[in-house]
């Protein structure tokens, strides 16, 4: 039985929330910011709007925009075999950094790797103790997957739908 593609993408999230964190691109290189999305549970990792969140927050993405976008970290399901994706950079910006940036105080790459390296950003989310769990908050063993909850992606001014 040929599953809709997007049955199919959900199965493969192990809900790490790793790409529900705010994204900028800088010269081609897209960043992590430590900023999550605001309907992004920080316990559970799931998205609290997820069956409206594209009305709700028209900065989500799906899966191919996502991939489009180099939301997902190298080692997310949807683009580990996927031939010249380009992840995330593995560092993500510190909120410090962000303002930075956002003043122009930080005009080059070469800036911007200084700055991180003087205010580095602390524990990556992906780093930090979690429980997986199911999309109704039930512990599931780590790794599993179901497909009912995909993720909630943020990128500044994303392409807009059609």
């Amino acid at each position: 039985m040929k599953l809709h593609p997007a049955v199919e993408h959900e199965a493969l999230c192990r809900r790490c929330g790793r790409c529900c964190v705010e994204k900028i691109e800088i010269n081609g290189v897209t960043f992590s910011t430590t900023r999550r999305c605001e309907y992004l549970d920080p316990v559970t990792r799931l998205c609290r709007v997820y069956e409206n969140r594209f009305d709700v927050n028209p900065r989500c993405l799906d899966v191919p925009r996502g991939i489009r976008h180099h939301v997902f970290p190298a080692d997310c399901p949807y683009v580990s075999d996927l031939p010249g994706y380009r992840p995330p950079h593995p560092e993500p910006i510190s909120d410090r950094v962000l303002e930075k940036l956002k003043s122009g105080e930080i005009q080059s790459l070469d800036e911007l790797c200084a700055a991180m390296r003087e205010h580095p950003a602390g524990a990556r989310f992906s780093e930090r103790t979690r429980t997986d769990t199911d999309r109704h908050g039930q512990e599931r063993p780590q790794g599993t997957s179901r497909a009912s909850q995909a993720s909630n992606l943020r990128v500044p001014q994303p392409e807009r739908r059609a």
